[in-house]
């Protein structure tokens, strides 16, 4: 597989790649590769899901013809199974959010600004570079709809609640899923919803975000990505930091589009629901299936962090057996 990405960056730049060595990878099943010489570096991929790959190509050129910071593609392979793209570093912002911590033990004002430059960059991702994105590249669906949100729902009790074991009511559960689903969608899926929206998926690079693995992207809620960057459960951001990063988020939405801000509130923590739902099935399957460390420790925190979001009291509905459910959960976890 290098062969075929060496032979790419000569083609490219009639240049012989003096080092190539593999990089690190957490949920994904892409081989990634750093290529450079005494000129350049360039990530390299092998993958050999053909969907994938032509959706993340398709959409970095759309979203680089509108000016955001994602990474340039430089050459893809005749067969779409090898391409070159643009080297951001190696230093996401939850590495960051982690060395901050590690060195202040606080989140500092250094991690309010960019979180809140994300937010700016998500609102044009969703709103003026949404159009003309070709939605049938979307391999996953190309709507958030419902029955992509009970998927998430399934998904979550098949990979953490049956993998640990944890009683319920199979008939009150589906009744809580039905009732949180229905409610969510009442807000219309007219924006491109980048799908994974989390720390470990934007890299900082000279005190600036850019932004990766958004092929997974979809029409959806303004609400969803919002909830996946803000309620990552690891990054542990205070309440009040939250609070007024998503107040800036809606001053940015609010000079695009009409919006009702208590509203958007409410069906905010509904979707912060879901998002950890779904969040909790990946880490099931990834954690307590195939043993890797990082998803293991996410779900005590995640599910914390759902407990939380329904002890607050925003949301006008109730889901008794999923919050019973959770309860267990968080015992079990203790």
């Amino acid at each position: 597989m290098t062969a075929e990405l060496r032979a790419l960056f000569f083609n490219l730049y009639s240049e012989q790649v003096d080092d190539l060595y593999p990089m690190a990878v957490h949920a994904s099943k892409r081989s990634l590769y750093r290529l450079k010489n005494s000129q350049r570096s360039v990530i390299g991929v092998e993958y050999r899901n053909l969907p994938e790959n032509r959706a993340f190509i398709s959409f970095s050129k759309h979203f680089k013809r509108f000016g955001l910071p994602v990474p340039e593609i430089y050459a893809v392979a005749e067969d779409e199974f090898f391409y070159l793209h643009e080297d951001l570093g190696d230093q996401t912002l939850f590495d960051l959010v982690t060395e901050e911590r590690g060195k202040q033990g606080i989140f500092n004002e250094k991690l309010e600004r960019l979180y809140a430059e994300a937010v700016q960059h998500l609102s044009y991702f969703q709103i003026e570079a949404a159009q003309g994105l070709d939605y049938s590249l979307c391999y996953e669906g190309a709507v958030y709809d419902q029955k992509a949100m009970h998927y998430d729902c399934q998904r979550f009790v098949v990979e953490l609640v049956n993998r640990m074991a944890i009683p319920f009511d199979a008939t009150r559960l589906q009744h809580d899923f039905d009732v949180l689903v229905s409610f969510l969608s009442a807000e219309p899926p007219h924006y491109f919803m980048y799908r994974d929206f989390q720390a470990r998926n934007i890299m900082v690079k000279e005190g600036k975000t850019f932004f990766i693995d958004y092929q997974s992207g979809r029409k959806g809620a303004l609400q969803y990505d919002l909830a996946s960057l803000l309620y990552q459960s690891q990054a542990r951001i205070p309440d009040e930091v939250r609070d007024r990063i998503v107040s800036f988020y809606l001053d940015q939405i609010g000079l695009r589009v009409k919006l009702n801000r208590d509203q958007f509130l409410e069906l905010f923590d509904g979707f912060v629901l879901i998002r950890l739902l779904q969040v909790l099935g990946a880490y099931g399957k990834l954690g307590l299936g195939e043993r890797k460390e990082y998803f293991l420790k996410g779900i005590p925190f995640a599910v914390a962090t759902f407990l939380g979001v329904i002890g607050r009291h925003r949301i006008s509905i109730k889901f008794p057996e999923i919050t019973t459910l959770f309860s267990r959960l968080a015992l079990q976890l203790d």
